[in-house]
């Protein structure tokens, strides 16, 4: 007769809670472990390591309705700065505000436009104003995007046509003058980031600048100073101001 190995009740309900508590323990364990995992959390620096840092941008107000043709680059250095260099070319743009009316040889008026051409340089440091739960991952925020305030040095010449009579039958005549100005001023604006790529930017400027125009006879009919890459409230010193519409492109 084969004798069969039993164990004592009280030694299975043993065995019964050490596995369950072993259960416990590996369950809470692994809840645990699923805690304590190193979090992903969104950041303006790591943000800047990827996010596109350059934009070409044209200002469409000033080619418009300017006559200029006004062409900036902007680079991001930081999160919330950026540093930007334009280059504009007077005497282009749709439409030309100022013309001439001169006699030939065969004494038939032609127009000639006052601004023949010229450049202006430009350059600013751009600081961005968003407080710092504006670039979060939700929004998803470039970091060239927002509001901003930009110190900016300009410095331009161009010709321009005057008329002269000459003797003896009088005709008209142009005579080029030479003009260059200079200025400094804050630009406050916002910039505007669409799909990362398309940037729209909107600014105006005013500060205090320069030209080498002679003093006004009678500054009381004078309406200012258009120097095209800027506008100046009279000749020589004086206040200064810009504004305009830029689109352009992130890369």
């Amino acid at each position: 007769m084969v004798s069969r190995l039993t164990l004592p009740k009280k030694n299975m309900k043993t065995i019964f809670y050490c596995f369950l508590l072993l259960a416990f323990t590996l369950s809470y364990s692994t809840h645990l472990n699923g805690q304590t995992k190193p979090s992903t959390e969104f950041t303006v620096e790591d943000s800047f390591q990827k996010e596109k840092k350059n934009i070409l941008k044209l200002n469409l107000l000033a080619v418009s309705l300017l006559e200029n043709l006004e062409i900036s680059y902007e680079r991001a250095l930081s999160p919330k700065q950026s540093i930007e260099a334009r280059v504009g070319l007077i005497g282009i743009g749709l439409i030309n505000h100022e013309y001439l009316t001169i006699e030939d040889e065969n004494g038939n008026d032609k127009k000639r436009p006052v601004v023949n051409n010229g450049l202006f340089f430009s350059g600013g440091y751009k600081f961005f104003i968003n407080d710092s739960n504006y670039f979060n991952k939700k929004r998803k925020s470039n970091i060239l995007r927002g509001l901003y305030l930009q110190p900016e040095l300009i410095a331009g010449f161009y010709s321009r046509n005057k008329t002269i009579r000459l003797a003896p039958n009088y005709n008209s005549r142009l005579k080029k003058e030479k003009v260059n100005y200079q200025a400094a001023l804050l630009n406050i604006g916002f910039q505007g980031i669409f799909k990362n790529k398309i940037v729209f930017e909107l600014f105006a400027g005013l500060g205090i600048g320069n030209d080498n125009l002679p003093e006004l006879n009678d500054p009381w009919l004078y309406f200012g100073e258009f120097h095209r890459g800027i506008y100046k409230s009279t000749t020589g010193v004086s206040t200064a101001g810009k504004l305009g519409i830029r689109l352009g492109l992130l890369f």
